[in-house]
């Protein structure tokens, strides 16, 4: 599967070196805070989360595209914590998952659920689940490099272009009536109009994949990927007996 992270320019050089790292002490994107140990990933939102992701209009957007069949570890997907708590709001979350009696604001509710993902992953609501309702889901700790197949850059120069396609709002409703439209554009985001044109779409012909494409070919670079380094050991000859 392949699923995808937005960002700014301005981490590019360290995805490329150390791969996607959870943001630790960084300040977080988020009125509602993100889980610190983790990497966010998406089929959907990525130009969204990258534009998120920029403090300065002179970032452009980055688009980090991952295989998941490449992880040193997929048992590190969990669900996005946002997806637990829409289930926890329609009252679909069994009781020992639940937020404490008190704590009734939503983006602590949510930072309650970040912290048990690994168990709600054993109780059915684990990665899987996060993208049919919402697109998102996360990663417990880093993402190497050699998971990474694809990364491209947007210029962001001539303002919000973007947003031409792609301003949406990210919750379950929304994600169940447009979810095919955003899945189809973030392929065309990384390249992949011909895989684009085979995402079944809820609203045919209301998409113009080819304007979206040439709005984005105007302003897309390929960034190379380093090449992975190959150990070499010298090998000394052993003295025969």
């Amino acid at each position: 599967m392949r699923l995808y992270h937005g960002t700014s320019s301005k981490h590019l050089d360290a995805i490329l070196e150390h791969g996607l790292t959870p943001r630790g002490e960084r300040k977080s994107n988020w009125q509602a805070v993100s889980a610190s140990d983790r990497v966010y990933l998406t089929d959907a939102y990525g130009m969204y989360f990258a534009q998120s992701s920029r403090e300065k209009a002179s970032e452009d957007l980055v688009i980090v595209e991952i295989d998941t069949d490449l992880l040193p570890d997929p048992s590190a997907l969990h669900a996005d914590e946002d997806a637990a708590w829409f289930i926890f709001q329609h009252g679909a979350l069994e009781r020992r998952f639940r937020p404490p009696a008190g704590m009734t604001d939503g983006h602590e509710q949510a930072m309650h659920f970040s912290r048990m993902l690994r168990p709600l992953a054993d109780a059915g609501i684990g990665y899987e689940k996060s993208m049919e309702l919402l697109g998102n889901c996360s990663h417990e700790g880093s993402i190497p490099p050699s998971a990474i197949t694809n990364v491209v850059r947007y210029s962001a120069a001539d303002g919000p272009w973007w947003l031409s396609f792609h301003d949406p709002v990210i919750s379950v409703s929304n994600y169940r009536f447009h979810g095919s439209e955003y899945r189809a554009t973030q392929l065309v985001v990384v390249g992949r109009l011909d895989e684009a044109r085979q995402v079944e779409q809820m609203f045919p012909g209301f998409l113009d994949l080819d304007a979206v494409e040439n709005m984005c070919a105007l302003r897309r670079t390929v960034v190379d990927l380093p090449q992975p380094q190959t150990a070499t050991h010298a090998v000394s000859a052993r003295p025969r007996l």
